[in-house]
């Protein structure tokens, strides 16, 4: 026997049927029928709603359908009309579609929405059931209606990201690969046709490190065992094969993806073509290293009337000593020839006045007292002037020397002496050089020949600096002084003259390239900046200097003792 739905509804409403969902054990105490049916209503997360044929009078309306609708428990819901919570669009549809299906078919199924009181509008995938009578009228309407919108908001989010990841993979000029934590290729963008030859589909489940340099593999791995077992990404350096054979080189940095449980799934790994840079690089290294030593060579060239005056010096007294012992030479032969005839006459009791008196006479002419004076005098000085060639020498070999572009410990000291001698006829008219070396000083790791062009350009400046005081030595000298110690883990150099001093609008500026406060002809303004550029970018180490107007200036270099990879110049062994 069929119940009047209305007067259920009506009395379950007032008797407070919603109650029942708010209890934990609702079996005992459920009627047969209605009753059940009634508080798995209003036990359900879904807006469940029961009106007339027109769908317009709520015969009933679960506690999740108030909820959804902002309609307070206590609020009356026979003076509500279900169509005043749909939006225009809802509405239209339900009405066009909806009912004419439900009534048709029994059931009608779509997405609609629905109006809270606060004018929120809700997304809903509903379904309305057409309960007819025996004859096929419709008796009355139930609704089923789940809240969506959160869930299509999810949806477009994800399409919207998924697209847009889709146009940054396939336009972007990054090699963009997905990997499994096996290595195995899971997405590969359209680039790697672009930079390497391959189509995505060839690329396909391979090993991520399949076309990698074997050279190259080892330091890959470590750096992606790094990642896994850190979750933060690496950047590693490496060669590729190109699909024509050739050798490409990428930089990459990983990133991990994680699953809801945290765990890392898979690996992100973004990389470019880094080929033609480090190629660029490398030839400007090059060149680099040309201009450096052109530079030094065009230093050399500037102070070659200096160092052939140096040379020139004592070539010319060992040359006229020389000459000196040639000629002594020719006397104590003559001598020593008298003496054999002597000697052989004394053999044979043949000695004559007239042997003995050429004997005299040679012995008077070589001159035997003054020879044996000046002969070992001329053999030291030609020994101190040989010395003092050998060393000119031995400091433009040294100084002139292309060098190596890796880092080795040098005895500082040295080098810096060796500089001293190469700039000698720069600095010895018009200043007194005064040293004081730490002879203590631990072997410092450098490039030897920028360094050695450091100091020259600092010797050289100090000798201008100088002159522009004392006139070329018409006023007296200057001083340039010169030290070295260790501070802690530092090598410092100090390079001090008694010049004029730097003026104040200048110091900002005197590392800058081409900038120089020197008359046209004797500066290019390279030297500060070139010695600013080995200091701190090759080296990791400072460059500094304090002045003071009419007393001077000093330049403090500090090079560090533990070689730094932060600097451009290798890391020695």
């Amino acid at each position: 026997m069929r119940f009047n739905l209305k007067e259920t509804m009506e009395s379950q409403q007032s008797s407070g049927v919603t109650e029942f969902s708010q209890q934990s054990n609702l079996g005992p105490q459920l009627k047969p029928g209605k009753d059940r049916f009634l508080a798995i209503m209003e036990a359900t997360i879904d807006l469940v709603a029961i009106t007339d044929s027109k769908n317009q009078e709520v015969f009933y309306l679960n506690k999740a359908g108030r909820k959804m609708l902002g309609i307070d428990d206590t609020e009356d819901i026979s003076t509500l009309c279900i169509t005043d919570f749909h939006p225009e669009w809802a509405l239209e549809r339900i009405q066009r579609e909806g009912m004419a299906v439900a009534v048709r078919d029994g059931v009608w199924a779509g997405e609609t929405g629905f109006l809270s009181r606060t004018g929120r509008e809700i997304k809903v995938s509903q379904l309305i059931l057409a309960h007819k009578t025996s004859d096929g009228q419709v008796e009355y309407l139930s609704t089923i209606a789940r809240d969506i919108t959160k869930s299509q908001r999810d949806q477009e989010a994800l399409r919207r990201s998924e697209e847009m990841f889709r146009i940054m993979t396939e336009n972007a000029m990054e090699l963009i690969a997905l990997v499994d934590m096996t290595g195995r290729r899971l997405y590969n963008s359209p680039s790697y046709t672009k930079v390497l030859g391959y189509s995505p589909e060839e690329l396909q489940g391979t090993w991520s490190f399949e076309q990698t340099h074997p050279e190259d593999r080892e330091k890959i791995l470590v750096a992606a065992r790094e990642t896994k077992a850190t979750g933060v990404g690496k950047f590693v350096e490496y060669r590729m094969r190109h699909k024509d054979g050739s050798w490409r080189t990428l930089e990459s940095h990983a990133g991990v993806i994680r699953n809801t449980k945290g765990e890392i799934e898979n690996i992100l790994i973004v990389a470019r073509d880094v080929t033609d840079r480090k190629r660029a690089e490398n030839e400007r290294e090059r060149m680099e290293i040309e201009l450096r030593h052109a530079q030094k060579m065009e230093s050399i060239g500037q102070l070659a009337a200096g160092i052939a005056h140096e040379i020139n010096t004592p070539t010319q007294y060992i040359g006229d000593n020389t000459r000196f012992l040639q000629d002594a030479f020719a006397d104590l032969n003559h001598l020593l020839q008298k003496y054999e005839e002597l000697l052989q006459a004394a053999k044979s009791n043949a000695i004559t006045p007239q042997l003995v008196a050429e004997l005299e006479m040679a012995s008077q002419n070589a001159d035997i007292a003054y020879l044996t004076a000046e002969i070992p005098k001329a053999i030291e000085q030609s020994l101190v002037g040989i010395e003092r060639v050998a060393k000119i020498v031995c400091a433009m070999k040294d100084f002139s020397h292309p060098g190596s572009e890796d880092k080795t410990c040098i005895d500082l000291n040295k080098a810096i002496e060796s500089t001293l001698t190469v700039a000698r006829n720069e600095w010895k008219y018009v200043a007194e050089m005064a040293t004081d070396f730490d002879s203590n000083l631990p072997p410092v790791p450098c490039l030897p020949g920028e360094i050695s062009q450091v100091i020259l350009n600092l010797i050289v400046n100090a000798a201008h600096a100088i002159s522009e005081v004392v006139s070329d030595g018409a006023k007296g000298k200057g001083v340039i002084s010169i030290s070295t110690r260790q501070c802690g883990d530092c090598v410092e150099v100090r390079i001090g003259d008694t010049g004029a001093g730097i003026p104040e609008k200048c110091r900002s500026r005197i590392f800058e390239p081409f900038f120089t406060t020197k008359e046209i002809g004797k500066g290019t303004g390279q030297g500060l900046a070139i010695a600013h550029s080995v200091i701190v970018e090759k080296h990791g180490g400072t460059i500094e200097f304090e002045t003071e107007l009419g007393k001077g200036t000093t330049f403090i270099i500090r090079l560090p003792l533990v070689p730094t990879t932060s600097a451009k110049g290798k890391k020695s062994n």
